[in-house]
């Protein structure tokens, strides 16, 4: 799905709860039974910092039952592999567990009781799952439209999107502030964006440097927080309400067009490029704001980060972008694009007449209703 960009953190982030005694074992029962055994494989397998690592086989009975018991120094996140066909999440430390689970379809019957960590990720995988089938729908929905050249079907599309995201960011966010610094409140950090979560972003990282697990995986969930909290530095002075850094950078002509030049009126910082289809499906758009609003103070500084002029032109010329254009041929180490710290195109900043920004990364009629609440 162009422009809705959805990302899933494949690897969970991991981190422990602090119930570890030090120099003790604890030692765990899981017990279970799988409603379609097979022959194969179960596999007990532990999530690392990098990898998942096979740590023990599981024997199953010819009706589906299994008893098994581990020993472990320190909680972690760990999986059942049945078959290679489920996968059960699990989070281990001390408490014993009670499994029941289909083990033949990836989306097949798991519960699991025992402790109040797995009850905590429960609830958490349940929220995220609605989302996926949520978001799996949207973006079938999504191509449809694109297959058919239907703009308004596809804004309508990103903005139920993003309604939908919103409202499953806060339902995590609900669920976390009753879980303290469970293990499971981990489960739900690649659900939230560096930039526009930082504040509870970094309210977690707060809560685990004041009351750290005793787990090898606790650095690595601080120095991730860390660097949230570094790209939030860099990110100060692109905020609403900041000026907005200048840009110096050639014109298809050669002479250099300096953003503050364009003081006095409204502007738009377009980062784009001729091979980002996802601009080039943004671009009528633009063309469509920049002719009902150019006489009455709007402008487009479009920032190409192409590699070859002949392609920046070509996509101006075929997209009909009759506004001021500007690159320096280096592609993403464009030192406009490190400025503003873009790692995805389309990007854009709209900038007041003193050149303060106002709004971010407005599409479609979005952008068109700010420029109407700015302009009149």
């Amino acid at each position: 799905m162009e422009k809705i960009l959805i990302h899933f953190i494949s690897a969970l982030i991991l981190c422990s709860c602090n119930q570890q005694q030090d120099g003790q074992n604890s030692n765990i029962d899981l017990t279970g039974k799988i409603n379609f055994p097979e022959e194969g494989l179960v596999l007990l397998e532990e999530y690392g910092n990098q990898e998942i690592a096979v740590i023990d086989t599981i024997e199953v009975t010819a009706n589906g039952d299994f008893t098994h018991s581990i020993a472990l120094e320190e909680p972690g996140f760990y999986r059942l592999n049945l078959y290679n066909k489920q996968m059960v999440n699990l989070i281990l430390f001390q408490k014993d567990l009670q499994i029941e689970v289909d083990g033949n379809a990836a989306d097949g019957k798991v519960v699991v009781t025992g402790s109040q960590d797995m009850e905590y990720l429960t609830e958490i995988n349940r929220l995220v799952q609605d989302f996926q089938k949520n978001v799996g729908g949207l973006n079938q929905q999504y191509v449809e439209a694109n297959s058919k050249g239907d703009q308004a079907e596809m804004e309508r599309i990103r903005a139920q999107f993003q309604e939908v995201n919103e409202q499953h960011k806060e339902l995590l966010k609900q669920k976390v502030g009753a879980m303290g610094n469970s293990l499971a409140v981990l489960q739900v950090v690649g659900n939230f964006s560096a930039e526009e979560d930082f504040e509870f972003l970094d309210q977690l990282g707060v809560l685990f440097a004041s009351n750290p697990p005793d787990s090898k995986h606790t650095p690595n969930f601080l120095t991730y927080i860390e660097s949230v909290r570094q790209q939030a530095r860099n990110n100060e002075n692109l905020q609403i309400g900041k000026v907005a850094p200048e840009i110096t950078l050639p014109n298809p002509s050669g002479d250099v067009v300096p953003l503050s030049s364009l003081r006095g009126k409204v502007v738009l910082i377009d980062f784009w490029a001729q091979w980002c289809r996802p601009c080039r499906l943004e671009n009528p758009n633009i063309v469509e704001a920049y002719s009902k609003f150019k006489d009455k103070g709007f402008e487009v500084y479009g920032v190409s980060l192409d590699r070859s002029r002949d392609k920046w032109l070509q996509g101006i010329e075929e997209d009909g972008l009759p506004w001021t254009h500007v690159s320096d041929l280096k592609y993403w180490q464009s030192e406009a694009a490190k400025t503003y710290n873009i790692n995805a195109i389309p990007a854009s900043f709209l900038l007041d007449r003193e050149g303060k920004i106002i709004a971010k990364d407005l599409r479609g009629p979005a952008l068109q209703i700010k420029l109407k609440e700015v302009l009149g």
